[in-house]
């Protein structure tokens, strides 16, 4: 980490250490003070802070600041291993209207039908292949395990994909 230091002439030491500049600033930069008291003519903040006739910029106070604006990611899940498939909208292999999935939804590309315990909307990446988001439910008998069904409009590539043991992770909840 770094410190900035500068030297001031006496009117600008006295234009830092006045409150209203220390205001504009932080409403400049969008952050604001924990701490700000005057002792005498010398301004005590977290963000600016005086030594021997300098001014400085506490570095960590404006890189704290920041960091608590930045949003954070949500933690990734591990790895898991499952068993993947791939389904296609007919009638042989859907329930009902092959064409709406369990979400009540219009079936699509990137949909993928999980076990219950996944809620719709789950978004899934499956390691090699991509993202995907449960809006589909699989069969009864997939209920206590880690099965996948992958939606594909085109039959041949379907069975191309066959069943396969694949690395997963959810994304998103």
């Amino acid at each position: 980490m770094f410190v900035i230091k500068l030297r001031l002439t006496q009117f600008i030491r006295k234009i830092v250490n006045s409150k209203p500049f220390l205001f504009l600033v932080t409403l400049a930069i969008g952050i604001s003070c924990t701490t700000c008291y005057f002792v005498g003519n010398t301004l005590y903040t977290d963000l600016f802070f005086q030594e021997h006739g300098r001014s400085w910029i506490n570095p960590k106070f404006v890189a704290d600041a920041y960091a608590a604006k930045i949003p954070q990611e949500k933690p990734v899940a591990e790895w898991r291993s499952g068993e993947f498939s791939a389904y296609t909208p007919r009638v042989e292999e859907t329930d009902g209207d092959p064409y709406t999935n369990a979400a009540n939804k219009h079936v699509k590309e990137g949909d993928i039908a999980c076990p219950k315990h996944y809620d719709f909307g789950t978004r899934i990446e499956v390691l090699g292949y991509g993202v995907f988001e449960c809006q589909d439910r699989m069969n009864q008998r997939y209920v206590d395990k880690e099965n996948f069904d992958i939606f594909m409009w085109d039959l041949t590539e379907a069975y191309n994909f066959g069943r396969q043991q694949l690395e997963y992770r959810i994304i998103e909840k």
